[in-house]
């Protein structure tokens, strides 16, 4: 019987390799050349000794995690779909994801250097017309299950139990840091200032460009992230004027601003409609 579930669970992905592109897509929210190169760089350190019994192969296994991370179904539905247990399922998961983490991040983050950061200025003066900006800065409650005695350290503003996922975005909605596991009911203001990014920056450690001017023979100017009235004004953060009734320029600027800081609401807006275990 085991024989034959494993028989039937291998084929299910050998058939998934053949099908439509577009349903392909739709089952697992990447394209097969993208799941090949996530599974060349994982299949390593994915591989199980044969010890008492076949064990599911590296390319099932990655199967069901990115499929449990494209769809939010719980891990009951998993084990239906693709006929093995709800204990296998809940070992799979943790182990796979934390080898996503630690094997892939490298290809996925930038180095946070001055040129960097140049280079990101220059974005958004060219996309969103609002110069000097290192990226935009803001925090999602991803909701969790109450972890046991935590109180209310993780219930969050918005009625449920969550962490923080913290990030800067650049121009393009792609994030240049991330920090992940604050208590939810932290503000968005705290966890920055309470991160090693918080820190740095307010030690000037954080490779930011010096300031200079954006037109020819004006003051200097420094380069500062942007985000909403949560954060505090700091010289290396910007934020909008506060109050309803503000003069034309005032206005002018909160919305050039306002403007530039949705990039990094579209990023979390795009990495759930992605990774729908976010809706969950």
């Amino acid at each position: 019987m085991k024989r034959k579930r494993l028989g039937f669970c291998e084929n299910l992905v050998r058939e998934m390799e053949f099908r439509d592109p577009d349903w392909y897509f739709a089952f697992t929210r990447m394209n097969y050349d993208q799941f090949e190169w996530i599974f060349n760089k994982l299949s390593p350190f994915l591989m199980k000794q044969y010890v008492i019994r076949e064990p599911l192969s590296p390319k099932l296994r990655l199967f069901i995690t990115i499929r449990y991370l494209a769809t939010g179904d719980n891990y009951f539905t998993l084990a239906s779909s693709f006929r093995v247990g709800v204990s296998t399922i809940c070992g799979i998961i943790p182990e796979v994801c934390e080898l996503i983490w630690k094997v892939l991040s490298p290809f996925a983050s930038r180095p946070l250097i001055s040129d960097t950061w140049l280079e990101v200025s220059e974005k958004f003066g060219t996309y969103w017309n609002f110069p000097h900006v290192c990226g935009a800065i803001d925090g999602k409650q991803c909701r969790i299950i109450a972890p046991p005695r935590s109180g209310s350290l993780f219930y969050c503003y918005k009625g449920y139990f969550s962490v923080v996922l913290f990030g800067i975005s650049d121009a393009h909605y792609r994030f240049l840091y991330v920090n992940i596991g604050a208590y939810g009911s932290s503000s968005d203001a705290g966890v920055l200032a309470y991160s090693e990014l918080g820190r740095k920056l307010s030690s000037g450690r954080m490779n930011i460009p010096e300031a200079s001017p954006i037109l020819e023979g004006e003051r200097d100017v420094p380069y500062f992230l942007i985000g909403d009235e949560a954060f505090g004004l700091k010289n290396y953060c910007m934020i909008p004027y506060p109050g309803r009734y503000l003069d034309t320029d005032r206005q002018n600027f909160n919305f050039r601003l306002s403007r530039a800081r949705r990039v990094v609401e579209n990023t979390f807006g795009i990495l759930t409609a992605r990774w729908r275990i976010y809706h969950r």
